[in-house]
């Protein structure tokens, strides 16, 4: 079953409050609750609370996205055990990290060797608690290529360690859709944005013909469609002002055009 999220890194302007009130508002099934301003990392009450108040609002926790990156050789930093804590305490089963910082190394065998190795030392302690690790794509990581981020998860091929798909900036729409679908039962957590070329965020409707191929990968390579599976909408296009009423029907219009590509693919009768 595909559910729909939202990440609260796409308000960083707005109280964990008006996060949850907004997600609610808008019709959304669950939250992605990002590390540093909504979830101060070792605020227990804050991470309870939070918690506490998104089952309130009649919606769960799709994930925790800490400011954690895996680095090759073991952890800098913000140790991974405080971050299964976290990702306890919220109910999240999946936790979204980024990882490494040098692409370039990255692509050479012992460098994607080590992270490999990295990798599934997470992915032992995560499934120890039966959460999930999702490596995010993007800029400045060793999964800033399509053909890298599914060569990586092939070398660490763990259960527990998975991607956290999304378009990478700059490339064409029909090279994230035809990568998507190569990647298969790699991806456990789809990331939905629209991002024009000049930065700015726009309307999902531009890009439905796309997100509707992408979404229909995603749910042919459900492994379980009793698990929930998540698409978490990251950035969301907003009029005047960043307050609610600003990001709300935004939001809402970016939801329900998720919501109605899912239904589609739900309602559509299995081949064979």
């Amino acid at each position: 079953m595909i559910r729909i999220g939202l990440s609260s890194s796409a308000f960083l302007s707005l109280s964990a409050h008006d996060v949850i009130a907004a997600a609610a508002e808008a019709g959304v099934d669950a939250i992605e609750w990002a590390g540093g301003i909504h979830i101060p990392q070792g605020d227990t009450e804050a991470e309870s609370g939070a918690m506490m108040d998104t089952l309130r609002a009649g919606l769960t926790t799709a994930s925790y996205a800490p400011l954690y990156r895996a680095e090759p050789g073991g952890e800098l930093g913000l140790r991974f055990e405080s971050v299964l804590e976290t990702a306890l305490r919220l109910q999240a089963p999946i936790v979204r990290i980024f990882f490494g910082g040098d692409s370039a190394a990255c692509r050479e065998p012992r460098g994607r060797a080590l992270l490999a190795a990295e990798a599934r030392r997470l992915g032992d302690r995560a499934a120890r608690q039966g959460v999930t690790v999702c490596l995010s794509l993007g800029r400045n990581t060793c999964l800033d290529r399509y053909r890298s981020a599914i060569e990586l998860a092939a070398e660490i091929d763990h259960p527990f360690v998975r991607l956290a798909w999304e378009a990478l900036p700059g490339g064409a729409s029909g090279e994230c859709s035809s990568a998507l679908e190569a990647a298969g039962g790699y991806v456990a957590m789809l990331l939905v944005r629209r991002i024009a070329r000049d930065g700015s965020v726009g309307s999902l409707r531009d890009e439905e013909a796309d997100w509707r191929r992408r979404l229909a990968a995603f749910k042919k390579a459900e492994f379980d469609p009793k698990m929930g599976r998540f698409v978490v909408i990251g950035a969301v296009s907003a009029g005047a002002g960043n307050g609610l009423d600003a990001v709300i029907p935004a939001l809402a219009e970016d939801a329900a055009l998720v919501r109605r590509l899912v239904g589609e693919l739900e309602a559509a009768p299995r081949a064979g």
